[in-house]
Order: structure tokens, then sequence, then C-alpha cells
């Protein structure tokens, strides 16, 4: 059943691949919000789009190129947070979510957006929730991607009881 495969020789030429964001065709600049400057890029025209990056401490580039597909009707904004990617990164206190939060608020008022759609991936899908209870007016759409809600609640009885014994739940 064990099927054994050795390899006589390493292949070490490795031909090199440019990022999927070297390929943007889209607009690229740092903004300025006040006291940082954001890394953003946005292409399309047509209904806002900003997308909020896992992490903390990932990049815009986990979206690229898959959301370049909505350039016919967004108008698609990828941006790395504070201390984030290419956005500036200070050392210091640390970094909160009502910062970043403020600071998307911000970002949206400087790209002189009414209204936006806001997706949110993994620890953005907080920062989107967040965003939406303080700022609800300027939310035309909000999508969670695997998000959690970033809250200690009790949400009841769950199957996970099930697989735990007696012993394991006293501990």
């Amino acid at each position: 059943d064990k099927n054994v495969s050795i390899i006589d020789s390493l292949i070490l030429n490795i031909p090199h691949t440019p990022p999927l964001c070297d390929e943007f065709k889209g607009e690229k600049k740092k903004m300025d919000i006040g006291g940082c400057e954001l890394y953003i890029e946005t292409e399309g025209k047509g209904t806002s789009l900003v997308l909020l990056h896992g992490g903390p401490g990932s990049t815009h580039h986990e979206f690229h190129p898959y959301f370049s597909q909505a350039v016919d009707f967004a108008q698609v904004i990828y941006y790395d947070q504070r201390g984030c990617g290419l956005s500036d990164y200070e050392k210091g206190n640390g970094y909160t979510v009502e910062q970043a939060v403020d600071d998307l608020e911000k970002l949206r008022n400087i790209l002189q957006i009414e209204k936006w759609i806001i997706l949110g991936h993994s620890y953005g899908g907080l920062l989107a929730q967040c965003y939406a209870v303080k700022y609800p007016e300027p939310i035309a759409g909000l999508i969670l991607v695997c998000a959690k809600t970033g809250m200690n609640t009790d949400l009841g009885k769950s199957r996970q009881d099930t697989f735990i014994s007696e012993q394991e739940s006293r501990k």
C-alpha cells in the first residue's frame, strides 16, 4: 500500500513569478489621513467597494487579482490598514480597533465617498462590524467573510459539548 518516491535530484532553478499585485493596472498611492499615510489602490467605476484585509498584520494583497473582476460595476478600493503592508508603521503604544475604524472613516471622507459597501475578511470583518455600529450612515452594504463578532458572548448550548467528556469539562 505504501508508494515510495525518491527524487534523483533537487530542482533548484525555480522561475521567478511576480506578485499578483504587480500586474495591477489601477491607481496606487499613499493618502495622508492626518498623522498617518495609508496605502491605497483603486480601480473601476461605480459603487464604491472597500476591502478590509485580515490580520491584524495582513495586507491588501490577499484580494488580488480576484476583485479586478468587479471593475465594470464598482470602484474597488484596496488598502493596507495602519501599521500593515505599505501603510505607515510607528513603534509605540500599539494599534486599536477604534483607531482602525476611525482611519477608515477618515479615508472615506478624503476620497469623498458618500456611501460605500464594506467587505471585511477575518479581522477585517470585525473592523467592518465595528465601523457599521459607529458610522452606519455611509454604509450601502456590509459583506462579512470568515468574520467573528469579537464579542465574548455565551451563544448557548452547542454540539461541541458532545465531544468533551465530563472529566475534560471539569478541568
